[in-house]
C-alpha cells in the first residue's frame, strides 16, 4: 500500500474467512498481481552442468555471497537451446523420462539441472511497488535469475517461497525469469525416512522427479503490506483469533490503523463486527 503523510489505514474485509486488502485512497495503492505458471515456459536440460559435489545453503540465504552457476550453454544461447515449450506446475519425467539413457522401470529418472525460462513485462505504473516472485513449490533446489541475475535460492524444496526481484526487473520492457533447478535424488514410493547422498550431503526422503511442481505468481506489492492472516478458531462456536502479519522494507517506522472488518458473503454493506486498532509497523514488521 501507498503512504499518506505519517497515517495510513488498513482495512480488512472478511466474507465469513475470506480477507481481502483496501487502502486508504491514494496514487495506485494496493497489490497487482498475475500468474506466471502455464503454458509458455522453455525446459533445458543442463547435462553437464555440475551438481553433485555443491555446496549447500540453508536458509536465510544472502544471494549476492552465493556461487553463481550460469546455464552450460552460456547465457546468449539460452533462449534458443530448450528442448521443449511447456507448461508449469512440471516435471523433467513428465517431458524426458529415460533421458539419462536408461528408460527401463524408475531407471529413467532424471538427477541434474534442468532450466525453466519464461519471459513477462511489467508496467511502468508499478515501478514504485515492490516487485515479487512467489513460488509454491520446486524439487529441489531453486536457483531464481531475473535478467541473468540471481535473485533468490531455496533448498528446502516441495514449500512456498518468494523472491524479492524488485532491483533486476526492468519497467515497461521484456523481462526474463529463468530458474535452474537441481534434482539430485528421490524416490518413487512412500517411503520418507530415507537419507539420500548428495555429494557430502543427506537429503530427507523427496520425490524421485524434479521441476517447478506449484503454481507462480508476480505480484507488486506496496512497501508496508498485510503480509499474511491466519484465523484460528476457539471452543465457541462464535470466537475467533486473528493473526496478521504486517511487512515494512522502509527504512523508518510506519504509525497507522489496522481495521478489521466482518461482513455478510458478497453483503459488504451488512457488516457484523469491526474493530479498528492503532499500530507501529517497524522496520521488521
Amino acid at each position: 500500500m501507498s503512504l499518506s503523510g505519517n497515517l495510513q489505514k488498513i482495512i480488512i474485509l472478511s466474507t465469513a474467512c475470506l480477507f481481502y486488502c483496501i487502502v486508504a485512497p491514494a496514487a495506485d495503492p494496493g497489490r497487482w498481481e498475475c500468474e506466471l505458471s502455464g503454458p509458455g515456459w522453455a525446459l533445458w536440460l543442463d547435462h553437464d552442468a555440475p551438481w553433485i559435489d555443491d555446496e549447500v545453503f540453508m536458509p536465510p540465504v544472502n544471494v549476492s555471497r552465493l556461487p553463481v552457476n550460469p546455464p552450460g550453454c552460456g547465457w546468449d544461447l539460452l533462449p534458443h537451446v530448450a528442448d521443449k515449450e511447456i507448461g508449469v506446475p512440471g516435471t523433467v519425467e513428465e517431458h524426458f523420462w529415460g533421458a539419462n539413457g536408461n528408460p527401463v522401470g524408475i531407471a529413467g529418472d532424471y538427477r541434474g539441472v534442468s532450466w525453466w525460462s519464461k519471459t513477462f513485462t511489467l508496467d511502468p505504473s508499478l515501478k514504485d511497488k515492490n516487485i515479487i516472485l512467489a513460488f509454491d513449490s520446486v524439487n529441489l533446489r531453486a536457483e531464481v535469475f531475473v535478467n541473468r541475475k540471481l535473485v533468490g535460492y531455496d533448498v528446502i524444496g516441495n514449500t512456498p517461497f518468494e523472491v524479492d526481484v524488485t532491483d533486476a526487473v526492468i519497467f515497461g520492457g521484456k523481462n526474463r525469469l529463468d530458474v535452474r533447478v537441481t534434482d539430485p535424488v528421490g524416490n518413487f514410493d512412500w517411503n520418507d525416512n530415507e537419507l539420500f547422498p548428495w555429494g557430502k550431503n543427506r537429503v530427507p526422503g523427496v520425490h524421485g522427479f524434479g521441476g517447478i511442481t506449484g503454481i507462480i505468481f508476480l505480484r507488486a506489492v506496496d512497501a508496508v503490506r498485510i503480509e499474511d492472516i491466519y484465523v484460528q478458531n476457539k471452543p465457541g462456536i462464535k470466537d475467533v483469533e486473528v493473526f496478521i502479519t504486517l511487512s515494512n522494507s522502509l527504512a523508518t517506522e510506519l504509525n497507522g490503523e489496522l481495521s478489521l472488518v466482518i461482513h455478510e458473503w458478497k453483503k459488504p454493506s451488512i457488516i457484523l463486527w469491526k474493530k479498528t486498532v492503532p499500530l507501529t509497523v517497524t522496520p521488521d514488521g
